[in-house]
């Protein structure tokens, strides 16, 4: 389970295009260069998983983007006036109506009302996760918030389980007309209290994923995260789009003591449109 999880998803501000040639480069040649940050901690994660949290279908929206539903497994807390979640963002990969081509991150605010599923306003190609935007005094979600297809839910998109308010994707796909750019990630073992010692084989093993359109992986790089040896490491490794291709986290190894420590992702991208003619131009 991903216990905490942030994104940010931005221009880069002058002061990142002064300090790199390439986003000042890319800014200049009208290719709308974005930066993508991601977060995750988790407290026990499980070997040989993919870093993400209970996305049990994947939304493939990509030929011909959709509406979804979202809805919560509690018809009594999380709605308007509960104690529960009351509005939920859903951040996706848009499609600006079912024939879109356009590509953008966008979060959907969507006021839950129990177990009676809301449809977007919004298309989408991909689903990346939601979070609980505003609550009631029970500050967390009373059920599990899910999304699905329109009128139905024979697939599921993501869950938020109950009392977390997140649920997010380690999945960053690249679009046709777009380059993503992995330049940074960083690895860290944190433990939980002051008083926490670990012995110096407690760590894990985090591996970095590259999955193309036949979904075959393989290993790019691998990250040994240790007491002794956190990793903040430089990686090369541009993705071209074609819509199915993604960079994924996957957890390889664990060998921590997870009562005493969290393992720290930060994972961070560059999106940018291939050529000038992508834009526009």
């Amino acid at each position: 389970m991903v216990d905490y999880a942030r994104y940010e998803y931005r221009s880069p501000t002058h002061g990142e295009r002064l300090k790199s040639p390439l986003f000042d480069m890319l800014h200049r040649q009208g290719r709308d260069p974005k930066l993508l940050i991601m977060k995750y901690l988790y407290a026990t994660p499980a070997a040989d998983t993919e870093i993400r949290t209970s996305f049990t279908n994947i939304l493939d929206g990509i030929a011909t983007p959709v509406v979804i539903d979202i809805k919560s497994s509690d018809n009594t807390q999380d709605k308007a006036s509960g104690t529960g979640a009351l509005t939920i963002g859903i951040l996706g990969i848009s499609g600006s109506s079912a024939t879109a081509t356009d590509f953008k991150l966008q979060e959907e605010i969507i006021t839950l009302t129990g177990t009676t599923s809301v449809t977007t306003t919004k298309f989408y190609k991909r689903v990346i996760g939601t979070r609980t935007v505003t609550a009631g005094s029970g500050k967390d979600p009373v059920g599990n918030i899910t999304t699905h297809e329109e009128g139905g839910t024979t697939n599921t998109y993501s869950t938020q389980t109950a009392a977390y308010n997140w649920s997010i994707n380690a999945r960053v796909y690249a679009p046709s007309g777009y380059d993503l750019y992995l330049f940074n990630a960083i690895m860290r073992r944190i433990p939980t209290t002051n008083t926490a010692v670990a012995s110096l084989t407690d760590g894990g093993i985090v591996t970095l994923k590259l999955d193309d359109s036949l979904l075959t992986q393989q290993v790019v790089q691998k990250f040994d995260v240790l007491p002794t040896n956190n990793e903040n490491k430089h990686v090369d490794l541009t993705l071209t789009g074609d819509d199915d291709s993604y960079i994924t986290f996957s957890v390889q190894a664990v060998d921590q003591d997870v009562t005493t420590a969290y393992l720290f992702i930060q994972v961070s991208y560059l999106i940018y449109a291939t050529s000038l003619a992508a834009r526009g131009y």
